[in-house]
C-alpha cells in the first residue's frame, strides 16, 4: 500500500492535470465525493476572511487617530483635581461668608 501511495504522489508531481481529470470523473458520479473535493480546494484556495487589506488598515489608522483627537478634546474641556480642589476651596469660603451675620460685620440692610 504505502509503495501505491508513492507512485500517486510521484504522478501527482508530474502529471497534476492526469491526476485532476481522474478525480473530477470520479467525483462527477459520486455526490459525496464531489463534495469533499470541493471542501478540500475551497479549504485551499479560499481566502482567509482574517486578512486586512491596506485600506481597511488606513480606514482604521484614520478612525483611531479620529478618537484619539475626540479623546485629547474631552481631556482638555474636563477639570482637574487642582480646579476642583480650587473650586471646593471658593465654595467652602463662599458658605462660611454667607453664614456670618451680617450684624457682626456690621453691614445694615436697611442702608442697602
Amino acid at each position: 500500500m504505502e509503495e501505491l501511495k508513492a507512485a500517486l504522489r510521484e504522478l501527482a508531481r508530474r502529471e497534476p492535470e492526469f491526476l485532476i481529470d481522474l478525480i473530477a470523473d470520479a467525483a462527477s458520479s459520486r455526490r459525496d465525493l464531489a463534495l469533499k473535493l470541493a471542501s478540500v480546494v475551497a479549504g485551499v484556495v479560499a481566502v482567509p476572511l482574517d486578512v486586512a487589506t491596506k485600506q481597511d488598515l488606513r480606514r482604521l489608522e484614520r478612525r483611531t487617530a479620529k478618537l484619539e483627537r475626540e479623546v485629547q478634546e474631552i481631556k482638555n474641556t474636563m477639570a482637574t483635581k487642582e480646579d476642583l480642589k480650587r473650586i471646593e476651596n471658593r465654595m467652602a469660603s463662599f458658605i462660611n461668608f454667607s453664614s456670618t451675620p451680617l450684624l457682626k460685620i456690621g453691614v445694615d440692610l436697611r442702608s442697602c
